[in-house]
């Protein structure tokens, strides 16, 4: 009877192609760390020290949460938001609907022109349309009475940066719709309009969540519209009283129309808005307010 000899394993082999991914992800890292967390490591160590570097524990946390205009302020931010995402993204799948399932002309030049706003910063198109519709804007009368500045200017501007990205998505969500669907649909007599949300709508259930993700995080996060459009506040009512609250410690877009509810803190200038006169007391001061 034949004993039988157990067969060593054999050792793993090293390949130059593994230790470079390793070495990359290693770099990345280091990367992420060096230019992401080192300076909000920075920002958080500041936060906890007064003016002169002394340590001052979570007190700015604290002076900062109860100032009375921060939860208005991130409700104008919210429902602003939320009013750019409801336009944006239902215009934006209908627009691709019309590139991706009709015969109309001029498809592809439409598609360009709708992705120029990816070209354009985001406070061009608020300076545009203050310039189109405000105070001195030559098509004035078609806002109805409605002024610009403020809630309108910031959602009509943030619409329009924020569309070619949704555009984008949901063109390729309807390009990648499974076409065995609607043949099968199209066999048995399906009408237009049950296809439409029996089966259009589900395919691009996932890209129209995406979207709308999309948007919202954009125009939440974005400050280029709403500086053109309390710049321009500024410059056309010739006053900031309306953006200084009643103590003068912090500014506040009047009338509840704004995405970011403090603009300045005690002793810090205006010259960030566009104003370039010195600081909230001096102006205030000079414009009687």
């Amino acid at each position: 009877m034949s004993a039988v000899l157990p067969v060593p394993a054999a050792a793993p082999r090293i390949h130059l192609a593994d230790v470079l991914v390793r070495a990359l992800l290693v770099l990345a890292g280091a990367g992420l760390a060096l230019f992401l967390l080192a300076p909000m490591a920075a920002i958080f160590i500041r936060a906890v020290q007064d003016n002169n570097g002394n340590y001052v524990g979570f007190v700015h946390f604290a002076n900062y949460f109860s100032t009375p205009a921060l939860a208005r302020s991130v409700w104008n931010s919210v429902w602003v938001s939320l009013a750019v995402t409801v336009i944006t993204v239902p215009a934006a799948f209908i627009f691709a609907y019309a590139l991706t399932r009709s015969c109309m002309p001029f498809r592809g030049t439409l598609r360009l022109v709708a992705l120029i706003p990816l070209l354009a910063p985001s406070l061009l198109p608020a300076i545009a349309f203050i310039q189109w519709f405000g105070n001195q804007g030559a098509l004035k009368w078609l806002m109805g009475g409605v002024s610009i500045y403020g809630a309108p200017g910031i959602i009509m501007s943030e619409v329009f940066n924020c569309f070619p990205h949704a555009l984008m998505i949901m063109i390729v969500a309807l390009a990648l719709a499974d076409g065995r669907l609607y043949e099968a649909a199209d066999a048995l007599g399906t009408r237009r309009a049950r296809k439409f949300f029996t089966i259009t709508v589900p395919s691009c259930k996932y890209g129209l969540i995406s979207a709308a993700t999309v948007v919202f995080t954009y125009a939440i996060s974005d400050f280029g519209a709403v500086h053109s459009a309390i710049r321009n506040l500024c410059v056309r009512d010739g006053t900031v009283r309306e953006l200084v609250a009643a103590d003068g410690s912090s500014g506040e877009l009047a009338r509840g129309d704004s995405s970011i509810g403090q603009l300045c803190r005690r002793d810090r200038t205006i010259s960030d808005i566009g104003s370039g006169h010195g600081s909230v007391g001096d102006l205030c001061t000079r414009d009687g307010a």
